[in-house]
């Protein structure tokens, strides 16, 4: 099957998941009822008609009589027909073949505790998480079916999803959510996660095998954020990390040769119905940026991530189909300090010479011209 190709700037991160948001397709009933219509046929006619003690030609319309149509109504089933086929012409989703990723940079592991926008594409294929934002920050649930907080943020109580299982085919169960946390909260092992528990979470605790209960030190607004950064992976692949993966994500691993490619096949068993769609999904990393972009222009792959703003236009040109990625996400800073306490004081100890420097900055022409338009000026770190 051919793919067409896109492309995704640089100016934001793009989280590959290959898995359609469109949900199963309803069954079809068929109903089929007659309908009886009573149409009026009409019409003009030339007729003779005494006026005034004169016979004169008259021209008039008249019903001549009553036609009754029966119609029945359409059977869904032949209308849903070739469907998939309309779905497709109208960008919807198809199912099967394989696509090839590639962008600048290689995996060094399977570890989704050891985060980087390298591997982040890799761990959404592979894992799930408890909850994820979409791009407005809207809270979807994924391995958590639904939740209770307690009124002052302590408490969060999880009901996990039913009937998901893992890539080796073991039942998900909550005492695996419990063993993810404890790793978090490792010093040793908890890596980038770490940081994000240690001194947040009090205890983790498997109620049943569907129900987990998380105790927080103290009010915790940022719950969320925790249950979305957290990738839940198999305890029985904590140990194996470094060449080998086990999750319950859409994807599973069947090979990684360092430096040249991962391959990951359909996850037959993943608890979202009906997905993926595709069969397979290739990884495949580039050491410098004319290798990915030739890689991209001469059909080796389907979709490439970090291409740079100078190169939009010329391979729109080509008909590639390039997609911004996620508004706010790389932001470039210039700080105009004072000196500090212990250094020599200097023109920027003036506040009016920092306040200058400030008003003097062109910010447009940089986004217009260091970043090829891919941008806009900002006062605050956050996107509109």
């Amino acid at each position: 099957m051919k793919f067409k190709r896109f492309l995704v700037l640089v100016a934001g991160l793009i989280v590959l998941v290959l898995v359609a948001a469109c949900g199963a397709a309803a069954t079809p009933q068929t109903v089929v009822e007659t309908v009886v219509v009573e149409k009026e046929v009409v019409e003009t006619v030339i007729v003779e008609k005494e006026v005034e003690g004169e016979t004169q030609t008259v021209v008039e319309t008249v019903v001549v009589e009553k036609e009754v149509v029966v119609t029945a109504t359409p059977d869904p089933a032949a209308e849903a027909e070739g469907g998939e086929e309309e779905a497709m012409a109208k960008g919807g989703p198809k199912r099967g073949g394989t696509v090839t990723y590639g962008q600048l940079g290689d995996i060094t592991n399977f570890d989704p505790f050891q985060l980087s926008s390298v591997s982040y594409p890799m761990f959404q294929n592979l894992y799930d998480s408890l909850i994820r934002y979409d791009n407005e920050l809207n809270i979807e649930p994924r391995l958590a079916e639904s939740w209770e907080l307690n009124e002052d943020s302590t408490q969060i109580t999880l009901n996990l999803r039913q009937g998901v299982k893992w890539h080796n085919g073991r039942d998900f169960v909550a005492d695996d959510v419990v063993k993810n946390f404890e790793r978090g909260l490792s010093d040793e092992l908890g890596h980038n996660i770490h940081g994000t528990v240690n001194g947040v979470v009090d205890k983790v605790t498997a109620v049943d095998d569907h129900t987990v209960v998380i105790d927080f030190l103290a009010p915790t607004p940022n719950v969320f954020d925790i249950l979305n950064a957290i990738f839940i992976h198999a305890p029985e692949s904590m140990d194996s990390l470094e060449s080998s993966a086990i999750g319950t994500g859409p994807f599973k691993l069947v090979e990684w040769i360092p430096g040249d490619h991962v391959t990951l096949e359909r996850n037959d068993d993943y608890w979202e119905e009906g997905k993926p769609y595709l069969d397979g999904w290739t990884f495949k990393p580039y050491e410098d940026y004319e290798a990915l972009l030739a890689a991209v222009q001469g059909g080796v792959i389907d979709i490439a991530r970090n291409i740079v703003p100078k190169d939009v236009e010329f391979l729109e040109g080509q008909g590639l189909v390039l997609k911004p990625g996620q508004e706010g996400f790389i932001l470039y800073t210039i700080t105009v300090n004072p000196p500090d306490p212990d250094q020599e004081p200097g023109p920027l100890s003036d506040k009016r010479v920092r306040c200058a420097l400030n008003y003097a900055l062109d910010r447009d022409t940089i986004v217009d011209q260091a970043l090829y338009g891919a941008g806009k000026r900002l006062v605050q770190n956050f996107p509109e």
